[in-house]
């Protein structure tokens, strides 16, 4: 599985990397918004993690580049201390507090959902 995180708070980033790391997935990070838009429409991610507040500009303008631009990955939004996990193809959204084993959690989902 590849994960792009985009924005996200460093430590969120760190321990996804170390927890997923072990489970062979391929993390990239991103620093800012610019980038990772940049970064996600380039490569083929499995999952985006998004910071709601990114530097340069707002998760809301990656989320309308990245869908503008046909991109359908689903993405998990971390803002105001809750995940928000946005699925297009489902069209939902639910919300979950942030912390580490509730990010794998729904990342384990999204992994056997994918197969």
């Amino acid at each position: 599985m590849k994960i792009l995180i985009i924005g996200s708070e460093i430590r969120l980033a760190y321990d996804l990397h170390l927890e997923m790391g072990a489970a062979k997935c391929t993390i990239r990070y991103a620093p800012d918004a610019v980038l990772g838009l940049d970064i996600a429409c380039r490569g083929k991610f499995d999952l985006i993690v998004l910071g709601w507040s990114p530097p340069k500009i707002d998760g809301l303008m990656v989320m309308r580049g990245l869908r503008d631009r046909g991109n359908t990955t689903p993405v998990l939004v971390s803002a105001g201390g809750y995940l928000k996990f946005i699925d297009p193809e489902a069209g939902t959204c639910r919300s979950k507090a942030v912390n580490i084993d509730a990010t794998l959690s729904r990342i384990k989902t999204l992994m056997l959902r994918s197969g």
